[in-house]
């Protein structure tokens, strides 16, 4: 309860900031996109696991340990099942083995 106000802030911001830009994507250097394969063995990894060709976009990733699951499966709720509506990269949930 003590993290709720700076949560509910943080995502007021991200809400808004997404709306000023509209459905433009954010500037990105190629030089330092982590995205891009670096060797040719990688080409595709990601596209080749999603029978539609594209990659799957999140608005954010959840790192967190075994120890705090309650409070991420709480944080969770709150962000994706509310008015939030984020979209929430969960690594046991989904991400994909390998």
């Amino acid at each position: 309860e003590d993290l709720r106000p700076l949560i509910d802030e943080d995502v007021r911001r991200y809400c808004e900031n997404l709306k000023k830009r509209g459905s433009d994507p954010p500037l990105q250097v190629p030089e330092v996109d982590s995205c891009v394969p670096r060797t040719p063995e990688r080409n595709g990894i990601t596209l080749e696991d999603d029978p539609e060709g594209s990659p799957e976009l999140f608005d954010a990733f959840i790192c967190y340990c075994q120890s705090d699951f309650d409070f991420v499966h709480e944080m969770i709720r709150e962000l994706e099942q509310t008015e939030y509506r984020l979209k929430l990269c969960v690594f046991d949930r989904d991400v994909l083995p390998g």
